[in-house]
C-alpha cells in the first residue's frame, strides 16, 4: 500500500515540476512563431512600402544578401538575387509570375 501511495506521489511531482513547466514553454514558443510575420510576406510589403523597419528585421534574418539593396531599391533583379530579394524588387508581380 505504501508502495503504491509513493508511486502515484511521484507521478503526481514529476507532471507538476517538470512536464507542466515544459508543455507552457513549448506553447509560448509555438505563439511567438505564430504571431512572426513570414519573411516572404515581409519581402513582399517591402515592395508596396520599402520601410527601414521592414528592411532591418529582413537583414535581421539574412534574407536578403547586402549587395542586392542597391537592385531592390531601384525595382531590378540582378544574378543571384534569392526568392526574396526577387519578391522584394518586383513585389506581387514575381508572385503571379511564376505561378505560370
Amino acid at each position: 500500500m505504501m508502495r503504491r501511495i509513493f508511486a502515484v506521489a511521484s507521478m503526481v511531482a514529476v507532471c507538476t515540476f517538470y512536464l507542466i513547466p515544459l508543455s507552457g514553454c513549448a506553447d509560448w514558443a509555438d505563439q511567438k512563431d505564430l504571431e512572426a510575420p513570414l519573411t516572404n510576406d515581409l519581402c513582399a510589403a517591402y515592395f508596396s512600402n520599402p520601410s527601414p523597419s521592414i528592411k532591418t528585421e529582413l537583414e535581421r534574418r539574412n534574407a536578403v544578401r547586402t549587395q542586392d539593396w542597391p537592385l531592390i531599391d531601384t525595382h531590378s533583379i540582378g544574378s543571384g538575387m534569392n526568392e526574396c530579394a526577387v519578391e522584394a524588387a518586383w513585389g506581387e508581380t514575381f508572385r503571379r509570375r511564376t505561378r505560370l
